[in-house]
This record gives C-alpha cells, sequence and structure tokens, in this order.
C-alpha cells in the first residue's frame, strides 16, 4: 500500500489535509482501510481517504495506512505530516505545540 498527503507532507494550520490509501493490485471484495498515527490506529473505514478539514498542530505525527481485503493485507510505509504554526503569541513563542 502507498500513502499519499495532498497539498503536501508539511502545511501550515488551518490547511484541508487528506490522506490517501493507495492500495496494490486488485482488491477482491470490498477493501477495508485501517488509519494509524504514531502507531496508534485512528479509524477504520471502507473509504480509502482521512480528511482533516483545518488541520491543528497536534493532528501532526507519523502516520501509516492499511488495506485489507480477502486478498490478503498491506501496510504502507511510515509518512510523518508536520503542521507548521500559524498563531504565535506572547515574545515570539507558538501557540501551537
Amino acid at each position: 500500500a502507498e500513502l499519499l498527503i495532498q497539498p503536501s507532507a508539511e502545511v501550515r494550520e488551518g490547511t484541508e489535509v487528506t490522506l490517501t490509501c493507495v492500495g496494490t493490485g486488485h482488491a477482491a471484495g470490498e477493501p477495508l482501510y485501517s488509519w494509524y498515527r504514531n502507531g496508534k490506529r485512528l479509524q477504520e473505514s471502507p473509504i480509502p481517504a482521512l480528511r482533516f478539514p483545518s488541520i491543528r498542530g497536534d493532528d501532526a505525527g507519523a502516520f501509516q495506512c492499511r488495506v485489507r481485503s480477502s486478498n490478503g493485507s498491506a501496510t504502507s510505509v511510515t509518512v510523518p505530516l508536520r503542521v507548521l504554526c500559524e498563531c504565535w503569541g506572547a515574545w515570539g513563542v507558538p501557540c501551537c505545540p
């Protein structure tokens, strides 16, 4: 499986970000997609995309997807997603992590 990040793997806070899991070969039956961030499962869905309408600093991390079907399963490599701070507090300290 391959994990694609749109628009890029480094985005500003508030940007809409879509992660797409592309399976290899032809999956028989209905494939199921599992999404992971920093090794923890976020969700499982029949839809091959994970969407953040307005990404936040704490949404950043190392993402991975796994596609499962009756043909077996395939896992993507881990892809880092960086979120750049849009908000700056006093003394130039960012107000997001």
